[in-house]
């Protein structure tokens, strides 16, 4: 460049700076066969050309490939950014020879009302024709692959879309705020449509789910309020589907589920290939009123059935082990529901807000006892207020199982219609909650076996009018473990000869009201005959070979124990004459003073 050309040069960036035009970096400009120019950058070691920025207006027509500097290269890209913002264009040609479009590259070109991306290109990148919402219509050839993030975002005016069946993914947010798009055609071949791809396309009024479909990210389907019908072909496999939230699935906003575009599933009946219905499958389908699950499901997902208004029952097979957390949330008109024994978790909020729940169906104590439920709404007892072991037989009296060691967390929370209950002395657990809210329960008592009670065990228990505990060393209990009412009101029956364990055991010292039973007196005396104290040791006859005998302190401490060996225990004390201690003998116990 000679110099006063160079210092020419210079002057003319500088007034362009001042004067706010745009400058375009590019490799060439060539015109095209209408005297329209278009700027390029070279790609691929310059053996090929993309369309870049340029001062674009009207209709821009671009060729298949350019000759420059005798060199002929094929135009293979639109460059990211290509045609941003250009407001004057109204129309684009793209030849076959193109196979990406880049990101951004016809952003808010809001003129053109048409587009057709031919059959050579595989790559639609994020963000291509955002806020182009001019758009009407767009063909989009058959060997796209994939749909990049925001794509067709805000394009307002496209009112239809088929995808070819090349495409496998659709983007996060690619058709986000397309409030005028009215139906759309999903290629045979998609496998996973992105977050939020669909969110606010208000004006969809039916989809139709192909069976490759395997994710729908979060919120796929937000606020696609205009959905009224959700096409499903294959319901094993729809039960498959990875939804990541409830507004994921369009379910959720049709309601309506259907075989074909002319059936309705309204008695739905999972096929016997499913082992797991999965999260969020039918959250939201509230015209469904019947559910078959074969015995071939072990799991049911999370907010599988959320929303389900419709069902008025359900009856789980046996196969099933796991309900998941919010499976039932929101099914208000759930009337019964049948628990099988195979059941050995169910999540939080299962059975969330299904009020009208009047019936729970429980053939074995034992195994509903082993449930692991994580909350009160986990349980159906809590709406239901009623347990069932049959279909017409209600179970008032309840007698805990000699099998059951424990009794789990909540299993009987809700329970208003308990009018009694026996638990064995082969319980030595109560979880937390376990008889929470059953105010219909007037007794209870506490057999000799038990080494642990949970939080707020009994704590809405507000009909009990007596407590009989049997355990000679009382297990910790909390504060809320029984309703302050029954704390100051109601006495509690111990063991003879315990009552000052009871009055130094936190939250058992409570009770205003101790009293000792005396029931079993005489045999007692019987064996305070059979008991040798000397110089610190104490001696109990005529016990079974093997038994244990312990030794407490009145605060509950235990000090010395042995088992009886020929009929006879011999413990071994550092305890000072005059000082009381109980002594216990299997589920017996008396006080008596050291000598």
């Amino acid at each position: 460049m000679k110099t006063s050309n160079y210092y020419r040069y210079l002057l003319l960036l500088l007034l362009l700076s001042l004067t706010g035009a745009k400058t375009y970096a590019y490799d060439i400009a060539v015109n095209n066969a209408y005297g329209v120019t278009i700027y390029y950058n070279y790609i691929n070691d310059g053996t090929e050309l993309e369309v870049t920025s340029g001062t674009y207006i009207g209709v821009v027509n671009i060729p298949n490939e350019v000759t420059y500097m005798n060199r002929t290269r094929a135009v293979t890209a639109i460059g990211d950014d290509a045609f941003s913002n250009r407001t004057s264009v109204t129309l684009v040609t793209i030849p076959n020879s193109v196979t990406r479009i880049g990101a951004g590259a016809f952003y808010g070109c809001n003129r053109l009302p048409s587009f057709v991306i031919p059959n050579s290109v595989t790559s639609i990148e994020n963000s291509a024709f955002s806020n182009c919402t001019g758009l009407n219509f767009v063909n989009i050839g058959n060997s796209v692959i994939s749909i990049g993030n925001s794509a067709f975002s805000n394009c307002t005016g496209l009112t239809s879309v088929m995808l070819p069946n090349s495409v496998i993914s659709i983007g996060d947010r690619v058709f986000y705020g397309c409030t005028g798009l009215t139906s759309v055609t999903f290629s045979n071949s998609l496998a996973s449509i992105g977050e939020s791809a669909f969110y606010g396309c208000s004006g969809l009024t039916s989809v139709n789910i192909p069976t490759s479909l395997s994710i729908v990210k979060r919120d796929a389907f937000y606020n696609c309020t205009g959905l009224e019908k959700v096409i499903v072909n294959d319901i094993a496999l729809w039960c498959e589907i990875k939804f990541y939230n409830g507004v994921s699935n369009p379910l959720y906003w049709a309601h309506h589920i259907y075989s074909d575009e002319n059936t309705e599933i309204t008695d739905l009946i999972i096929p016997n290939s499913v082992t797991r219905i999965g999260d969020c499958a039918f959250d939201g389908c509230s015209y469904l009123t019947s559910v078959t699950i074969p015995s071939s499901v072990i799991t049911i997902g999370e907010l599988a059935f959320g929303g389900c208004t419709g069902l008025t029952s359900i009856t789980i097979p046996n196969s099933v082990t796991t309900i998941s957390r919010s499976t039932f949330y929101g099914c208000k008109w759930l009337a019964s529901v049948t628990i099988p024994n195979s059941v050995t978790s169910i999540g939080n909020n299962a059975f969330w807000n299904c009020t009208r729940l009047k019936k729970v169906i429980v053939n074995d104590i034992a195994a509903w006892c082993d449930i692991a439920f994580e909350g009160k709404s986990s349980n159906p007892l809590y709406y239901a207020h009623r347990l069932y072991n049959d279909e017409n037989t209600e179970i008032t009296s309840l007698t805990i199982p000699n099998s059951v060691t424990c009794i789990g967390d909540y299993a009987f929370s809700g329970y208003s219609g308990l009018s009694s209950v026996t638990i064995p002395s082969s319980v030595t657990s109560i979880g937390n909650y376990t008889f929470s809210d059953c105010s219909g329960l007037p007794s209870v008592t506490i057999p000799n076996t038990m080494t642990s009670i949970g939080e707020g065990a009994f704590s809405g228990c507000s009909g009990l009018t007596s407590v009989i505990s049997k355990m000679v060393i009382p297990c910790n209990i909390t504060s809320n473990c029984f309703p302050q009412d029954v704390f100051y009101n109601v006495t509690l029956n111990v063991p003879y000869g315990t009552t000052d364990i009871y009055k130094l055991t936190n939250y058992w010292n409570k009770f205003l009201f101790i009293e000792e039973e005396v029931s079993d007196i005489s045999q007692l005396i019987k064996i305070q005959k059979n008991i040798l104290i000397q110089d610190g040791f104490i001696s109990v006859t005529g016990v079974g070979d093997g038994q244990q005998v312990a030794i407490y302190q009145t605060d509950g401490k235990q000090v010395a124990t042995a088992k009886a060996q020929n009929g006879t225990a011999c413990v071994a004390t550092n305890i000072s004459k005059g000082t009381p201690v109980i002594v216990k003998i299997g589920d017996k116990a008396v006080k008596v003073m050291m000598k």
